[in-house]
């Protein structure tokens, strides 16, 4: 059996496919071998807690520095016909 249900061929029904994006399928609804599928799907569709917001602040924030701080010291490309 492998590992992951995306190293075989497979075919969903697309109501099926559609129920399983949009979190409608438990993990003993969902077809075989996409069962991990279903409680992923779930899990992301689950408004976030206070802490991971709170991680999202803070990642941002970080994001922000290292982008403003890296593009200080990157030089300009000059538009030339060089």
């Amino acid at each position: 059996m492998p590992l992951c249900p995306l190293d075989r061929d497979v075919a969903l029904a697309p109501d099926v496919a559609d129920a399983l994006l949009e979190g409608r399928l438990g993990e003993a609804d969902a077809p075989d071998g996409f069962g991990h599928v279903a409680v992923l799907v779930r899990a992301a569709r689950m408004p976030a807690t206070a802490d991971e917001r709170a991680i999202g602040h803070r990642l941002v924030a970080a994001w922000t520095h290292v982008r403003r701080a890296g593009a200080a010291g990157i030089p300009r490309r000059h538009s030339g016909g060089r």
